[in-house]
């Protein structure tokens, strides 16, 4: 029976075996440097390919959303900016009246839940 060159004519064997605690360590061109327990037998190089928008929002280049995802954003915001831009007119509209009693009743029918019919912006609703 032929064994191979591992099996001499005296019965002894041949074999060859990591040495423990041997790594080994891969340097590329660019300064990268990995080590690795055992030998390294081969380099193999991938590039994973990302979606552009991903990697750009997470190197800081460009937007994280799409297009509309960005409107929906937008529309939030000015949502936001027009409730306040309201808010800051009725508060203009109740600093003008200078009689203090026709004020707080302008005040509560702006501001307060006080009314039997339901007022502009008021959330008074069945009040």
């Amino acid at each position: 029976m032929n064994y191979g060159s591992c099996l001499s004519e005296d019965g002894t064997e041949t074999f060859w075996r990591k040495k423990k605690g041997l790594t080994d360590t891969y340097t590329e061109d660019g300064g990268l440097t990995i080590s690795v327990p055992g030998p390294i037998l081969k380099v193999d190089k991938h590039a994973l390919q990302t979606s552009s928008v991903i990697a750009d929002a997470l190197l800081g280049q460009g937007e994280a959303l799409d297009c509309y995802n960005q409107k929906a954003q937008d529309a939030e915001a000015m949502k936001s900016y027009i409730e306040n831009m309201a808010a800051l007119q009725q508060i203009e509209t109740v600093q003008m009246v200078s009689d203090p009693e026709h004020r707080a009743a302008i005040y509560k029918k702006i501001f307060g839940d006080c009314c039997d019919v339901p007022q502009v912006g008021c959330d008074c609703a069945g009040k």
